[in-house]
């Protein structure tokens, strides 16, 4: 049986479940999800398709004797590169409810090119979302850690 998209989310946000990210189409069904981190998720969007993705960041914070990890979560609009104007208009009427599926996001990214989703791109803007404790660390998955 399938999972639904709110359940997948549920999972995606919770940090004793290893999956770690959810890619929903535009009548937001699950068309794939994983627990491969970030590279795994870009390499599952379709190029002809508007795919809505949340996924999960941690901020690691290892101050020696203490290490918390705070879970972050972004919430992403892919426009496949084979999408034509008038299609993706239409789907693109779908993103606040997308949006409200996966409640709760601390980011949110467009994006219409994989290049442009780096650990980088997202760990920039979340540390501007963030709040005057900056993190050590950022973990995108599993040996996808980006020291800061």
């Amino acid at each position: 049986m399938a999972v639904d998209a709110a359940t997948a989310w549920d999972e995606v946000c919770d940090q004793a479940n290893d999956r770690n990210w959810v890619i929903v189409n535009t009548d937001l069904e699950v068309v794939s999800t994983g627990n491969g981190g970030l590279e795994e998720m870009k390499a599952a969007f379709d190029d002809s398709e508007v795919q809505f993705a949340g996924f999960v960041v941690y901020g690691i914070d290892d101050r020696g004797s203490t290490v918390s990890k705070r879970t972050k979560t972004v919430f992403c609009v892919w426009i496949g590169s084979g999408v034509g104007a008038l299609a993706r208009g239409r789907a693109l009427r779908c993103k606040d409810e997308a949006a409200n599926l996966f409640n709760g996001h601390n980011l949110s990214i467009d994006v219409d090119d994989t290049d442009d989703l780096t650990q980088k791109a997202i760990a920039d803007r979340l540390l501007k979302a963030g709040g005057a404790h900056k993190p050590t660390a950022y973990d995108f998955g599993p040996e996808q850690v980006m020291e800061l």
